[in-house]
């Protein structure tokens, strides 16, 4: 109740006119309006019911595709506003209709629109410097909480998982380009907004980035965050990076309050509300190549809180993948076919019978033309590489988009 009672608070005041609001944000460019204001001035106009003589007005100039924001010197609602800006001798040479006028001054932030300026100039670094602020105050504010003693005692003698250990990197830098894509989208769509331009070109083009980049962020997303599609105990591997310390054993919970979840986003979840630690055991069982994690945490009640997965070897199959050879392609022989022959023959005697010669296979007939390899498999390397090429693409496509999402949104004085 409380963000909604914010949200619409915000919008009765801040809301941008793009978006139905009430509110004009507009960055000062230009020099007639000294000394009220100077150059990257963010000035935020809001819409009144009536204009007097004396206001500064934000309004869209006559046959011109900008904003102005000057001092109405003269005229009334129904005739046109006559403007002047506060370091001009004369009026300007136009006449403003009521309906032209986006609002009257209500609040300037000196020198901000210059930031603002900067990130739409930088809207990759803008986002990237947003997402490292956001991961890092989280981080910190995860490790400003004390975990129970009771799980404090058991990290005593543990080892730390680093989370980069377990997560896939190809997803983690889709992710990261499809974050910091969406991000600078929505920073232009909100100064599109505020400046009243959403419905250009360039708006268009900063919804279909938005689109493709939350397109192309679902599938990473739900590998990263949730496992999807890889088998346990990958998957709890990979919901709980980040979070793990490594133990030889783990106490008895037979006579300890304690919850079993039923998968490691459930665990995930309560690590996230505490101390954001959770004990892993791994227990290889037998010579199948099947493991065993039991993961443990407490939360701030002193409630042990435990998932078991099991199923194949992560670091295994692996090392499977890393050590196996590539596929060999095997020739197979195909035999000439035969050619006819007339052969003369003494009328008086039979031809002597030849002893039969087999017909040269392998490599003699490869070299003789006889016989042509087929390609019976493809490996994993090739699969890899299609892969990697459509993600170059992809990013390609995206950072192209991007630049054409940027747009001027200074206001003349």
């Amino acid at each position: 109740m409380l963000s909604l009672a914010f949200l619409l608070v915000w919008w009765f005041t801040l809301g941008p006119v793009g978006l139905g609001g009430p509110a004009t944000f507009v960055i000062v460019d230009g020099s007639s309006m000294l000394p009220t204001y100077r150059d990257g001035d963010l000035v935020i106009a809001r819409e009144r019911v009536a204009y007097a003589i004396g206001d500064v007005i934000v309004f869209a100039a006559p046959r011109q595709r900008r904003y102005v924001i000057h001092r109405i010197a003269g005229g009334d609602a129904v005739t046109g506003w006559t403007t002047r800006g506060d370091n001009n001798l004369r009026d300007d040479g136009w006449s403003v209709p009521d309906e032209a006028v986006l609002g009257r001054e209500w609040l300037v932030l000196p020198r901000v629109g210059t930031t603002v300026a900067w990130t739409q100039q930088h809207p990759l670094v803008f986002a990237a410097a947003v997402g490292l602020l956001v991961t890092l105050s989280a981080g910190l504010e995860r490790r400003r909480r004390r975990p129970h003693p009771d799980l404090a005692a058991l990290l005593a003698g543990a080892t730390r998982i680093p989370g980069r250990t377990v997560r896939p990197a190809g997803d983690v830098v889709l992710l990261v380009a499809a974050g910091a894509a969406a991000l600078s989208a929505v920073v232009s769509l909100a100064r599109l907004a505020w400046t009243g331009l959403l419905g250009s070109p360039a708006g268009g083009v900063a919804v279909a980035l938005l689109a493709v980049a939350g397109v192309v962020a679902v599938a990473p997303a739900r590998r990263l965050g949730r496992g999807h599609g890889l088998p346990e105990p990958a998957a709890s591997r990979l919901v709980l990076a980040g979070l793990c310390w490594a133990v030889e054993a783990l106490p008895d919970l037979a006579e300890l309050d304690h919850v079993d979840h039923a998968d490691a986003r459930a665990l995930r979840a309560v690590a996230d509300r505490g101390a954001g630690r959770v004990l892993r055991r791994t227990e290889h069982l037998g010579d199948a190549g099947l493991v065993r994690d039991t993961y443990l945490t407490v939360d701030a009640d002193g409630v042990a809180h435990r998932w078991v997965a099991e199923g194949p070897d992560p670091a295994r199959a692996e090392a499977a993948v890393d050590v196996a050879a590539p596929v060999d392609i095997v020739p197979v022989a195909r035999p000439a076919a035969p050619v006819a022959a007339v052969v003369a023959t003494p009328p008086t005697s039979p031809a002597p019978t030849a002893p039969k010669v087999p017909a040269p296979v392998g490599p003699a007939l490869v070299a003789a033309g006889a016989m042509r390899p087929t390609p019976v498999a493809v490996t994993f390397d090739r699969l890899e590489d299609r892969l990697d090429a459509v993600r170059v693409d992809l990013e390609r496509r995206l950072a192209g988009l991007l630049a054409g999402a940027t747009a001027s949104s200074s206001v003349r004085i």
